[in-house]
């Protein structure tokens, strides 16, 4: 799983909370894994946040694509094929 530190600014609806997220008392405010909403993310904005953890907007889809090829194992030609992918799709192949 690849994951984006990304400014508050730069996160958009749609995306997935990496970790979860907690007020100054330890409360839950989101678990991990929350599909962030337009309000929620209207929300977070009056918490004062820099930043969010989220995961890279084109993993989950890859992970989706190659699910049948991750409970097959983790070795093999369509491992191969998914790592290209992930690197290619984060700037780092070519």
């Amino acid at each position: 799983m690849e994951i984006d530190d990304l400014p508050l600014a730069r996160v958009r609806a749609g995306m997935v909370l990496w970790n979860e997220l907690r007020d100054a008392q330890g409360g839950l405010l989101l678990p991990r894994g929350t599909v962030l909403t337009p309000a929620m993310l209207a929300s977070l904005q009056g918490l004062g946040l820099d930043t969010l953890q989220v995961e890279a907007p084109h993993a989950a889809r890859i992970d989706y694509l190659f699910r049948k090829v991750q409970a097959a194992g983790p070795a093999g030609a369509g491992k191969a094929l998914r790592d290209y992918l992930s690197a290619y799709r984060a700037g780092a192949g070519g």
